[in-house]
């Protein structure tokens, strides 16, 4: 018990270290935060469209609600990039909505895929740089 709280303050120790450090540039930060924002829009209007495609009857505020909690459990270390516990977590909070269990599982499966195809396209640029002149 005592070494998972001094993992947890060195990780806070560390978060607080890069806010204090950026403190005197607010750009960085503000930058930073409009990416965030930006990223979770774009993630709660990419799971809402999926529920339109599939013709759910699906609010988009239950899904701006549920995204924040998906995004929140799926940073629990316990699988490799959380495989498992996203899906689980779409399937039982979407279920409180009246999304089937077999529904919720296709739309994160179908996320998970879009994740991959996505990643696999930044990877390209890394293993044929772009080059400077």
């Amino acid at each position: 018990e005592r070494r998972w709280i001094g993992w947890l303050a060195s990780k806070l120790k560390k978060v607080t270290l890069s806010i204090c450090h950026y403190r005197d540039v607010p750009w960085v930060l503000a930058q930073n935060i409009f990416l965030s924002v930006a990223f979770y829009l774009l993630s709660v209007f990419g799971n809402y469209l999926l529920f339109v495609v599939f013709s759910l009857d699906v609010r988009v505020e239950d899904v701006f609600f549920i995204t924040a909690w998906i995004s929140l459990l799926s940073l629990i270390p316990l699988s490799l990039n959380s495989i498992g516990i996203t899906e689980g977590a779409f399937v039982v909070l979407y279920g409180t909505v009246g999304v089937l269990p077999s529904e919720a599982l296709a739309a994160a499966l179908l996320v998970r895929f879009g994740m991959i195809i996505l990643s696999l396209l930044g990877g390209l640029f890394l293993l044929f740089p772009a080059k400077v002149k």
